[in-house]
């Protein structure tokens, strides 16, 4: 294999991230892709993680992008993550052949509260069962790449933590599901007060940054959204209500959780990554 080519693995490559990360790098000479999806490579069977030793080398960039709980947040989705990342675990800590490891995780684990603006080494404090998830990945990968000396890292390791992910193809996030009412001359229904906050990051963008991280050998944690300050849903919907011409009433509904109210400082990822992002209009443009 040339020196210039980047040999990158794909774990959820059907996805909705995966998918558009497996088109994007595809494109790109410099790189050879390979995607899995769980129909491919089941992680929470020990066997199907095995076929992955046939798959990488010490070359290999391999792409976390697959979670159990991204459809299902239930506890038995939980258990499948947790099994599934016990395998990975087991197979990166035995085998030692990855070069670089880059896990797509969430800025759940920080939980819905923070008193200031949140930065990569604050703790985490996550409040459901995702976020628990997610914060439970992190510590596993972070102790296997390191072989247990964080001073002494094996593998390198690349923990990203977008928003949510948003773009053509979403189907979950309230960005879709505002416009969906809105097109429907339907209520927006919105549990809470409306004063929870939306933190984003279009996938076209967050791709990029993948590529980035890959092509420039980067490390560490990033939290990976647009705007620090996020727009809360009752605003999110007048925006909405703005760009479409077009106005249905806000339906309001109790909620027994607590808002998202959290102020990120991305002052890390615009130094080491100068992306220009999508801007909230443009995006809810494509919806």
């Amino acid at each position: 294999m040339k020196e210039n080519i980047r040999r990158v693995v794909i774990l959820g490559h059907s996805g909705f991230l995966g998918s558009c990360l497996y088109e994007y790098l595809s494109k790109n000479a410099n790189y050879t892709v390979k995607g899995f999806s769980s129909q491919d490579i089941n992680l929470v069977s020990q066997e199907d993680c095995r076929k992955l030793e046939m798959i990488i080398d010490e070359e290999t960039t391999m792409i976390m992008a697959a979670s159990a709980m991204s459809k299902d947040k239930s506890v038995s989705a939980l258990q499948r993550d947790e099994d599934a990342m016990l395998n990975l675990a087991a197979l990166v800590s035995r085998t030692k052949k990855i070069r670089h490891l880059i896990y797509i995780s969430s800025i759940a684990v920080y939980g819905h509260l923070s008193a200031n603006p949140v930065q990569e080494g604050d703790r985490h404090c996550p409040d459901d069962l995702y976020g628990i998830s997610k914060s439970a990945w992190e510590n596993n990968l972070n102790l296997v790449c390191s072989g247990a000396n964080y001073s002494n890292r094996l593998i390198d390791l690349t923990i990203l933590r977008p928003g949510i992910i948003c773009g053509r193809g979403d189907i979950r996030s309230p960005f879709f599901r505002f416009m969906k009412s809105i097109g429907a001359n339907q209520d927006i229904e919105i549990y809470g007060d409306g004063s929870a906050k939306v933190y984003w990051v279009h996938k076209s963008d967050l791709c990029g940054i993948i590529k980035s991280v890959i092509d420039e050998s980067k490390t560490g944690d990033y939290n990976i959204v647009a705007d620090g300050n996020g727009i809360d849903l009752i605003s999110l919907a007048e925006t909405m209500f703005e760009i479409s011409d077009r106005r249905v009433v806000i339906n309001l509904k109790p909620s027994e959780k607590l808002p998202v109210n959290l102020n990120f400082d991305i002052s890390k990822l615009k130094i080491d990554f100068p992306w220009e992002f999508k801007n909230l209009k443009e995006i809810l443009k494509e919806y």
